[in-house]
């Protein structure tokens, strides 16, 4: 299980740098290309199933670690641009009514989705 869990970490970490690159485009730039980046790892997470049923949960549990990266990040860069950046990020990603306050009171993901 370790092999997948670090695999599964390493695509999100990559998928934090992909977002962080973006920083200093506008903002318009920013909300159109981050959802792009999702689907690609929704994608990634999709095709790693080999059975359909799987499919869709695998792609909804990328999208949860894409947005749990981005709050970690923004809660480590308080204050920042980057922050803001990652601010319009989450805006990006998270579905409407979404508060990156009340994830801060969901439970825990398994150890087998987050060693980071």
């Amino acid at each position: 299980m370790g092999k997948v869990r670090s695999g599964i970490a390493a695509l999100i970490e990559v998928f934090l740098k992909d977002v962080l690159r973006l920083e200093g485009e506008t903002e318009a730039q920013v909300r159109e290309r981050v959802p792009i980046h999702v689907a690609e790892y929704e994608r990634m997470f999709r095709d790693s199933q080999l059975e359909e049923g799987n499919k869709d949960l695998a792609a909804k549990v990328c999208r949860a670690l894409c947005r749990r990266s981005v709050i970690k990040d923004m809660a480590k860069r308080g204050g920042t641009p980057t922050e803001a950046h990652l601010q319009i990020v989450l805006g990006s990603i998270a579905p409407p009514g979404f508060s990156s306050k009340d994830y801060a009171d969901a439970p825990p993901l398994s150890p087998a989705l987050d060693d980071r």
